[in-house]
Parts: C-alpha cells; structure tokens; sequence
C-alpha cells in the first residue's frame, strides 16, 4: 500500500456548488471536511490514475461555482494544508484562484499550473503588482496554459498574465480550446519531470 503521508501532493482545483443561505452555508463550511470531486473522465482523472505511484493526487470540490466568492475557496484550500514539496493546478476559476492566492499569501509551493486561467471575474482578482510574489512563492516555477481557440474565456485575460508575469514557462497551444479534453498529455509529461 502506497504511504501518501510522505508522497507530495498534487491538487487540482474545479467546480462547486451553491447554497440558498450564505450565514447557514458559511457555518456549515468551516465545519464542514473537505469533499473531493470524483469525476468518471476527464484529465484531472486521467493525471489522477496517472500519478498514483507519485504523488497524491487531490480534487477537492470548490464551494459554489454559480456564485464563486474567494474567501470561501480560501476557507476550502487552507483546509488541506498545502506544503513547500507539493504542486497545484487550477483550471480557469481554479487558475485565477491559485494565481491571486499564491500572490497574497506568503507560502511557498513546489510548482504552480494555470490552466486557462481568467484574469479577473468577481472577487477573484490578479493584482499585476503583486506578480513577483506569485512567482517568488513557486520560485520561478510557474506554469502557464492557454489555447488561442478557447470558446470560454477571451484570450485578453491570458495576455495580460503574459504581459505582467516574468518567470514563467509558456504552453500555448491552438486547438485544446478551454481544455475541456479527456487527457492532457503535455501536463503529465511537465508533472512526471518534477515527480517521476
């Protein structure tokens, strides 16, 4: 049996839910463990059976993707106690969060991944003079995925972390869309070179 106690963690971050009463759903949030989402397909489980004998592999189910709010999904995140040999993923909303988390926060993470991330939408907003944090807190490992054919979100946004990021390593791609795809090979070859 697989020790993941001792075995970095990768976390992807997707979805959500909604809730009608927000005191009633924040109480119950703070009480709440975290949930993981258990997806039959897609590649967050395609690099999930992938990863198995690397790292544990985390797809915790992010509050309220109707009607996101960035303290929630903080709450959320804190919760699984990210370390310094650990890797994350977000995948649009999920990039934007990681890349306004990890610019506010004062943590240190393995390896950072942004998937399509928007730029800014609600609370959930990238500050340009906040980049240097972003990109001191995964030292200078940083990520960044985009598709010029991407239905979901404009490709201004994904110009504007080019614009304003120093270090990074580009993905750019024509026809991966919003990378709503089955797998994502050129991902798991980037996370085998850290892990495997």
């Amino acid at each position: 049996m697989l020790d993941y106690s001792i075995m970095p963690k990768v976390v992807i971050i997707h979805g959500g839910q909604s809730y009608q009463n927000q005191e009633e759903y924040l109480q119950n949030l703070a009480q709440s463990e975290v949930r993981f989402n258990y997806e039959k397909s897609g590649w967050s489980i395609d690099l999930k059976n992938q990863l198995l004998e690397y790292a544990e592999v985390l797809l915790p189910k992010m509050p309220c993707n109707d009607n996101a709010k960035y303290s929630e999904w903080k709450l959320v995140f804190e919760k699984l106690e990210i370390s310094s040999s650990d890797i994350v993923i977000g995948h649009s909303l999920g990039g934007i969060f990681l890349a306004k988390y990890f610019s506010e926060n004062h943590k240190h993470i393995k390896q950072i991944h942004l998937v399509a991330p928007d730029y800014a939408e609600g609370d959930f907003v990238f500050h340009p003079e906040l980049a240097h944090e972003l990109e001191h807190n995964c030292h200078n490992n940083l990520h960044l995925w985009q598709s010029e054919d991407d239905f979901a979100l404009p490709i201004t946004g994904g110009l504007k972390y080019r614009e304003i990021l120093k270090n990074y390593k580009p993905h750019f791609f024509t026809q991966k869309g919003h990378f709503l795809i089955p797998n994502f090979p050129e991902l798991l070859v980037e996370l085998m070179g850290i892990l495997g």
